[in-house]
């Protein structure tokens, strides 16, 4: 399976030379579990698939390859998602399934909202209150936004 890949890869693009934009010529890779039964794909389609778009869209990938791995953590099959065609693929699919117009405009809102909010430099952090009905944005006192705990971990 993994020659197979290779070859996939190989004959799907190429490297551009400058100036072109390379993001049109990227793909991006992802894992997740076979999809063995029909909750296990509701979830996928609802999250997985959700979290793969979004990221290769604002990107600009275009393609995305899923490796779907077993239970022993071994490549059973692959399969290669056109980021543009995802949303369509999962509309109308269940009561719980996402829109990407929706998803979009809502990050806009989210980030035209911060831009508003944030009007001095610093560290800030964001939480989602209430089910998601409100966003909180607060300024940190502290010099970076990692964590203390990470710095010490990272210094060790």
């Amino acid at each position: 399976m993994g020659y197979i890949l290779y070859e996939l890869l190989l004959m799907e693009d190429y490297k551009p030379e400058p100036p072109e934009n390379p993001v049109t010529h990227y793909l991006e890779l992802k894992t997740t579990r076979e999809l063995l039964n029909p909750r296990a794909i509701a979830t996928f389609e609802q999250q997985k698939l959700l979290k793969f778009w979004a990221q290769s869209f604002l990107l600009g990938v275009p393609k995305i390859i899923v490796g779907f791995r077993s239970e022993r953590n071994q490549l059973a099959s692959v399969q290669m998602l056109e980021t543009m065609k995802i949303p369509a693929q999962v509309q109308g699919r269940g009561p719980n399934m996402w829109d990407g117009n929706t998803c979009i405009n809502f990050t806009a809102k989210v980030l035209e909202f911060l831009r508003e909010t944030i009007t001095e430099d610093g560290v800030y952090g964001i939480r989602f209150g209430r089910r998601g009905q409100v966003i909180e944005v607060f300024k940190k006192d502290a010099p970076s936004f990692l964590t203390e705990d990470y710095v010490q971990w990272k210094t060790r």
